[in-house]
């Protein structure tokens, strides 16, 4: 298959754990913009977000929405996170040929 552009490198998976800061297990310092709790403080959730990223996946993708025949070349797991991943790229229309699964 002829490509307009390889992306090589990495394909991650994001999870984003959103908190109410008001929350009274947490202290967020603004100055240093660090968050702290005590080791074993349960804290609970407002939400939870799970995105697809990496350099070399996040190029493959932006380089397909402009119109460029794309694919990703890189070496991901075997696993939940990794399904993801291909699922995402077969949304975006990237092409996948080219990526290495990890051993289960």
């Amino acid at each position: 298959m002829r490509f307009d552009v390889v992306a090589v490198g990495g394909a991650t998976v994001d999870l984003f754990l959103l908190i109410d800061p008001q929350n009274p297990h947490i202290k967020f310092n603004q100055d240093t913009n660090e968050l702290s709790l005590h080791l074993g403080d349960k804290i609970v959730l407002e939400n939870s977000k799970l995105t697809v990223g990496g350099n070399a996946n996040n190029v493959a993708v932006g380089l397909k929405r402009l119109g460029f025949n794309s694919a990703l070349m890189a070496e991901i797991g075997n696993d939940e996170f990794s399904d993801e991943i291909i699922t995402n790229l077969k949304k975006e229309g990237v092409d996948k040929s080219l990526i290495k699964r990890g051993e289960s």
